[in-house]
């Protein structure tokens, strides 16, 4: 995975050049409407997402608040989203959000982790820390790869690589983590 190749794929939806998606040009251009198409065409035929969510249950292993969050609304999001808590073993005034994403424009997922911690702001990285987490993602890879086969885990290396000639709904300059997965 080369980040030029990757950076061509974004490119193929989302529109050079433009620095703010509150143009209508942005929304007529062929760009965006393939995104939408694909987010359309990911929502009316989720299978293989129904059947990946089905086996993250299966797993049982430890969460913490024995909860699985959906956030695929989808629309122009070119993703699905997943996300559960564990809190690692020894730390008591923490626990982790693990946030699984599933792109539906490339062939590719990735996560981010909050650190939660007792009165003060989440910590986003994307990075695995706890013995818990590894053992999460371990377990998640496995699924991905008999689910969604051919989907490659994007690495934190690739994916906070900036895009500056391009907007998503979120940001302008994106990194290719937000135009594949927000």
């Amino acid at each position: 995975m080369k980040e030029k190749d990757i950076k061509s794929l974004v490119y193929n939806f989302y529109p050079r050049n433009f620095l703010s998606v509150h143009l209508e040009e942005y929304y007529e251009s062929k760009e965006y409407l393939l995104r939408k198409q694909y987010c359309f065409e990911a929502r009316t035929n989720n299978k293989l997402w129904v059947d990946f969510k089905s086996q993250i249950v299966e797993l049982k292993l430890n969460m913490f608040n024995k909860r699985i969050g959906d956030y695929s609304v989808l629309g122009d999001v070119p993703a699905y989203h997943l996300e559960f808590s564990i809190k690692p073993e020894g730390y008591a005034n923490e626990w982790v959000v693990i946030s699984v994403s599933i792109s539906v424009i490339a062939k590719y997922w990735s996560y981010h982790i909050a650190d939660i911690f007792l009165n003060e702001q989440p910590q986003i990285r994307y990075t695995l820390v706890y013995k818990e987490e590894t053992e999460w993602i371990s377990e998640i890879a496995k699924i991905i790869e008999l689910t969604f086969q051919e989907y490659q885990l994007l690495t934190p290396d690739i994916h906070q690589v900036v895009i500056d000639d391009i907007a998503t709904s979120y940001t302008e300059s994106p990194t290719i983590f937000q135009a594949l997965f927000w």
